[in-house]
């Protein structure tokens, strides 16, 4: 079983017992339910991200000090999505965009410190629960909060309706949401080679299509 075979009957395992939540439902995934069902583990992890962060590392995790750990907030949180090049390569015009998104079992809790900053805490799906995997990544957080968030109120909906959309083999992260069925991209930074503005807000099919002639002729996808 692939691995993304595998994290999503994880999730299915994690979603069997979830309460109703009004959000986005993506690719069978009901965002809402794995957001209530991963905070507690979420707020757990916290205490184990504490005993990694040290004077020495903290500026590295997002923190102005070791201290700020156990005072760091939860976000809202991002479910996290892959699209790899061939899927890409393969869109057509007519294609369901969401079609070629596949879930990875994973979920970015964004922290907020006390004083200001940014970190996260990324849990994966297991058969028995969650696992904390990912501790950090300050500069990954503050790209993809920051412009979901200005997505947010730009059309006036809760953040909790975004979630992450990665192209691993380039590196590019989208925040993503569901509009009346259309999956809408907002890139998290430029990628002017591809052709994408941080913050600027398309429909995914207009993006796949400019894209997908470049993930062709690319040959480090995911395979």
């Amino acid at each position: 079983m692939s691995g993304c075979r595998r994290a999503a009957a994880a999730l299915a395992v994690l979603l069997a017992a979830a309460v109703p939540a009004a959000a986005q439902n993506v690719a069978g995934l009901d965002l809402g339910a794995l957001a209530a069902r991963s905070r507690g583990p979420a707020g757990a992890a916290i205490a184990t991200f504490a005993a990694l962060v040290t004077p020495a590392n903290a500026g590295r995790m997002g923190f102005a000090d070791a201290g700020a750990v156990a005072r760091a907030e939860l976000g809202v949180p991002f479910c996290d999505f892959v699209l790899d090049l061939p899927r890409l390569a393969a869109f057509r015009a007519g294609t369901d965009p969401v079609t070629l998104l596949r879930p990875t079992g994973m979920i970015h809790w964004p922290l907020r410190p006390v004083g200001g900053g940014h970190s996260s805490v990324t849990l994966a799906a297991r058969a028995g629960g969650w696992e904390a995997v990912s501790f950090g990544s300050p500069a990954r957080t503050r790209a993809i909060v920051t412009a979901r968030d200005e997505a947010a109120r730009r059309e006036e909906v809760p953040a909790g309706e975004f979630f992450l959309l990665r192209v691993p083999a380039w590196n590019v992260l989208f925040v993503a949401r569901l509009a009346a069925g259309e999956l809408r991209l907002t890139p998290a930074a430029d990628a002017p080679w591809r052709g994408l503005v941080g913050g600027r807000t398309e429909p995914a099919a207009t993006i796949f299509a400019r894209l997908a002639d470049a993930a062709a002729r690319d040959p480090g996808g995911l395979r």
